[in-house]
């Protein structure tokens, strides 16, 4: 079965609204850590998550790669400070 491009644009769409959700419901936890999976792919996903979180959670979180020896290049790992 063959995705469409719409149908590939809807689950986008899904993973950042779900994204943004778990962030929101996390952001008050200080010292908790969010493993957010978003596959290697072609980085367009994990790109924009770091935007989201560089861009309305700035100072309030710190952005590293997940362990590489668990998710490879498919993880990122979200601090809340």
């Amino acid at each position: 079965m063959r995705c469409t491009k719409a149908a590939h644009y809807e689950k986008h769409q899904y993973q950042l609204r779900y994204f943004r959700l778990q962030i929101q419901q996390h952001i008050h936890y200080r010292g908790r850590r969010i493993t957010v999976i978003h596959g290697k792919g072609q980085g367009v996903l994990k790109n924009e998550i770091r935007q989201i979180l560089k861009r309305e959670y700035g100072q309030q979180v710190e952005i590293r790669d997940a362990s590489f020896a668990l998710y490879e290049d498919g993880a990122t790992l979200v601090v809340i400070k």
